[in-house]
């Protein structure tokens, strides 16, 4: 457990970047932690059921361009986010940053961190840039 903190805190460092780090309320990255920018990978990642019902995670990639792997949302309606989350395990938030107007969300826990990008709404820039929070670059 102690290794997967330490991990937790490494890649959350590298992720969030330097000056968007908070040490003081990010020292302990526990796999259901919710310190730091957060917001539910379900909502914004979530995986497209087209008219055939097949998912699909167009307009969501990983962060070397790849397609994402899937995690499922709810248990009771299986459906798909394009992430490789747990809600479960790593809790229904994920640390986030806004650069440019992409939305990069950090799913999962070490060792199986996956950062999608996605298109950012808005609403949600908005909300970011007022909250006075920046983690953008």
């Amino acid at each position: 457990m102690l290794v997967m903190i330490v991990m937790n805190n490494i890649e959350r460092r590298e992720f969030y970047g330097d000056g968007n780090y908070d040490p003081e309320t990010s020292l302990i990255a526990l796999p259901r932690g919710v310190i730091g920018n957060v917001l539910a990978p379900s909502h914004y990642a979530k995986a497209n059921l087209d008219k055939n019902g097949i998912y699909n995670c167009d307009g969501v990639t990983t962060i070397d361009g790849k397609h994402p792997t899937y995690g499922i949302v709810d248990d009771e309606d299986q459906s798909l986010m394009c992430c490789r989350h747990n809600p479960e395990y790593d809790s229904y938030l994920a640390p986030f940053k806004i650069v440019g107007d992409k939305l990069h969300i950090l799913c999962s826990s070490y060792p199986f961190h996956q950062e999608v990008v996605t298109d950012a709404p808005q609403d949600l820039i908005t909300r970011f840039k007022e909250r006075k929070i920046d983690a953008t670059h």
